[in-house]
């Protein structure tokens, strides 16, 4: 159970601090924007040269970027917030979208979590052992919504056996939004191992497709009902996020809170404090 942690936090759970697991918190809306007191005005100079005046600006910083000192702030922020920022550490999650042209997975009557494990004889490779985690009641009938391959050793590629997340997007409780469609989730050294494997290589281009595709046929294959002489079980679309090489996205995607190899709470300060000083922010400052 503790390796499906990892999809959660974007890296391995070896190295999460679950005592502090959910000290993350959920934004919820403009009530989270504060507006700074007194009649200041923001100036805004855009990279061409062109300045513009508001009264409020909201935006939104990935950690990642504040990790790299951008932007800079004037005046600079207090140590408190500098001290939290680079103990807080960032994700290398990634996630694979596959698209086929029907839910192939779903049954056609109500399939236990126990009959996931049996593969058809027609079956491309050996049998898998998939954890699933049912859906709400409404939904009984269909492929469970969560899955999980823990410690894959039918993946070459996998070669350090991380569990990967599945999330079936053809669930009704995503109704309307359900297609046919897989969403995987990668972390830690292999979401970075897939960043190569695409980096060169043109999105929707056929090598594109057939570097993710190659890379987890031995997951989907092994989900029910697979048949590898059908083109219902042959994707028809791979889309894969790049994060860690993404600017805008501050070269990952997750906060989340790894342990230190120190424990000098003077130095490193108290992983909550960190927190509080994050979520407490700067609000003098409109911050």
């Amino acid at each position: 159970m503790a390796m499906t942690l990892g999809s959660f936090t974007g890296d391995t759970w070896e190295r999460q601090s679950l005592k502090n697991f959910w000290l993350e918190e959920c934004l919820d809306g403009v009530e989270t924007c504060g507006r700074s007191s007194g009649s200041r005005s923001v100036l805004v100079t855009t990279e061409s040269g062109k300045s513009f005046t508001f009264d409020d600006v909201v935006g939104a910083v990935p950690i990642g970027c504040l990790k790299r000192g951008l932007p800079r702030f004037f005046p600079p922020l207090p140590s408190r917030i500098t001290r939290a920022i680079k103990n807080t550490s960032y994700s290398r999650l990634e996630k694979v979208y596959i698209t086929f042209s029907r839910a192939f997975w779903e049954p056609k009557s109500k399939i236990t979590s126990s009959s996931l494990s049996a593969a058809p004889d027609n079956h491309m490779l050996p049998p898998a052992s998939i954890t699933t985690i049912d859906g709400p009641a409404n939904s009984s009938e269909s492929f469970p919504i969560f899955g999980h391959f823990p410690a894959p050793m039918y993946s070459p590629q996998n070669y350090e056996r991380h569990n990967i997340e599945l999330v079936s997007l053809s669930s009704p409780s995503l109704e309307p939004c359900f297609q046919p469609s897989l969403l995987f989730y990668t972390y830690g050294s292999l979401g970075t191992q897939i960043i190569p494997l695409i980096s060169s290589l043109t999105t929707g281009s056929p090598e594109y497709f057939s570097a993710l595709n190659d890379f987890f046929l031995p997951y989907y294959s092994r989900l029910p009902n697979y048949d590898k002489t059908s083109s219902d079980c042959y994707p028809t679309g791979i889309l894969a996020s790049d994060w860690q090489r993404d600017e805008m996205a501050g070269w990952g995607y997750y906060t989340n809170f790894s342990l230190k190899d120190k424990d000098d709470t003077e130095e490193y300060g108290s992983l909550k404090e960190d927190v509080l000083e994050l979520r407490n922010g700067l609000p003098e400052n409109g911050i």
